[in-house]
Formats: C-alpha cells, structure tokens, sequence
C-alpha cells in the first residue's frame, strides 16, 4: 500500500489531472484507482467464500461472557466513566439535593426593573441521582409545595406547576430539573415539603430497521417508520459539503442511531447536523462531505421495548437557598 501511495505521490501526470479536475489535494487516489495498482483491476474488491459455512465457536456465549467480564477490565484499567451503567426498572431516587435556587421579588416589566431579566417568582434547581440509566425523562408536575410557615408556595397556574426541559447527563443516569413556585413571604426562612412526580422511560434493547429508501433525493420515501427525505442541498456554512433531512414517524429519544450506506454497502461518513422533534415526528438532519451518492440505504437503529414509570421526588426541611434546616 505504501509503494502504490509512493508512486501516485512521484506521478506528475495524476497530479495534473487532479487539479484540472478541482479535486482537493488532501483526498489523495480513490480507492477504485489503488485497487488497480493493488490487484491489478480498477473495481471494488469482493471477497468470495464457497463452500459449507458453519461457525467456529459459539459467538453468543463469547460475547456473553465478554460482557460479564467487561466492567471488572475497565475498573482494573482505571476508566471507571466508561462502566455501563444498568437501566433503572422503577425504583426512586438514590439521592435528590438542591443544586441552585433562584429568587425574584420585585420584577416590572413595564419600567425595565427585572432581576436577572426575570419575573418575579422562586425557582429550585433539583438534582437527582436516578436508580440506573434511563432512556429519557417525561412530563413531571410538582404536587406539594409548603413553607416552614405553613404558606402554600404552588402555583396557581396548572402550566406552572408543571416540571419543563429536564435535562439528563450524558451517561443518563442523573437529572436536572426545575421546579417553578411563587414568591415566599418575608417572613419564611425555608421550606417544608416540595414534592410531586417525574416520568422516565427505560429501553429493554434496540433493532434496526431498514427503511427501504433506495434514492438519495428529496422527496424519497421508505416502507418503514414513514420514513422520508424531506431535503438534499449544500450546506449553508461550510463550502464543499451537503446535507440530508430525514422525516421519521418516531420520537427523538427512541431513535439510537442512523446509518448511512452508498449501493454497494458501503458505510457513508455522515456526521448529524442537528433535530427537530415535536412528539413522534422527528427530522434529522446530516451533512456528508463532497455529496451524497444517487442510490444507497439508511439504516436507523431504534430502541424497542421502551417501558415508562413515574419516580416520585420530595425535598423537606431545607432552607431559601437550600441548606438543610438546622
């Protein structure tokens, strides 16, 4: 391979060529053209098996018994942040703790006098530690909100009291959420009881699904997850690339991820460029350097078995700003 790249690289004719083609210098010869010098014909390289075929070992007991072992390695190896962390199956909390407060009395929005550029209201940030890894998290309402005093902190508007945009760490295994509550009194030093539930999804595997589009062009639509192209065109910020939107009748958090194939199987090096997702409407959308071929497949990888269950969460006795209440 290097004496093939040695003689494209002292070859002055294939340099001509390349730049009367606009071809950028970085790219190097197709993989056609070192096939040739390689194997002596310019065409992909196929392999052909004959025969009877059977296994040599017994892949699923491997690959089981490589899994068992794998957490023992990564402790013995010191990379404790890539352990797999098993999915949570309904349990509460493991810990819940107030991670930041944020307090608003006088608010005008009529004369510009806000705060932070904010109502007035009082706001938790609440961080919990989550029973395992999680798929997502759902919808969530405070239930319960009470004053050292005895004043009721909840809010009088049911949107309010709804728990918006949590937000999961990256190995899904601990949420950040907010919790929305009116304005305390001067005289209140804490809080006695907030409470209320959160739902969170757990996937029990993932399969892929073909979604039978053949043509990479707008328009294009698949057998599977309604799957459609809604666009292929440049990509507006960078010269030399162009992206792919893909409608699927899917939610964002059920989609673990997207493959892309050229017709010969070869896997494209796509990267994402971004989402919108609206309940189980989902557009994806990924760029690919140079441009997507004519023909190929997309494979998504989806999770399946998906379960949802409601964790109850509840904090007491802790001050304004947080603190446990001595």
């Amino acid at each position: 391979l290097l004496k093939a790249m040695d003689e494209f690289a002292a070859d002055d004719d294939w340099w001509r060529k390349q730049i009367l083609a606009g071809k950028d210098m970085n790219d190097g010869p197709s993989t056609d053209a070192l096939n040739e010098k390689l194997f002596g014909e310019k065409a992909p390289v196929r392999a052909v098996v004959t025969g009877a075929l059977k296994p040599l070992f017994d892949y699923k007991a491997e690959v089981a018994a490589a899994k068992k072992a794998f957490p023992g390695l990564l402790k013995k190896l010191g990379i404790t942040a890539a352990i797999p962390v098993a999915p949570a199956k309904g349990e509460g909390f493991k810990s819940l703790k107030v991670g930041g407060v944020r307090l608003v009395r006088p608010s005008d929005t009529k004369s510009d006098v806000r705060p932070f550029n904010w109502d007035a209201g009082y706001t938790l940030s609440l961080v919990g530690k989550l029973p395992g890894a999680v798929l997502s998290i759902g919808k969530g309402t405070v239930d319960k909100a009470v004053a050292d005093n005895g004043e009721n902190l909840l809010p009088a508007r049911e949107w309010d009291r709804k728990i918006h945009f949590p937000r999961l760490s990256k190995d899904k295994t601990t949420v950040v959420f907010e919790v929305k509550l009116t304005v305390p009194g001067e005289d209140v030093k804490g809080l006695k009881e907030v409470s209320g539930t959160l739902e969170y999804s757990v996937s029990g595997g993932a399969k892929d699904v073909d979604l039978g589009i053949g043509d990479f062009k707008a328009g294009a639509t698949g057998r599977e997850l309604n799957a459609s192209i809604r666009s292929i065109e440049k990509n507006e910020w960078e010269e030399g690339r162009q992206d792919l939107s893909l409608k699927l009748s899917v939610s964002k958090e059920s989609v673990k991820s997207v493959a892309f194939y050229d017709k010969d199987g070869g896997k494209l090096d796509v990267s994402s460029y971004g989402y919108s997702s609206s309940g189980a409407s989902t557009t994806l959308t990924y760029s690919i350097k140079g441009k997507f071929p004519e023909k190929g497949r997309i494979v998504v990888t989806v999770f399946e078995n998906v379960k949802k269950y409601k964790i109850p969460f509840k904090i007491s006795n802790v001050s304004l700003i947080g603190q446990p209440l001595k």
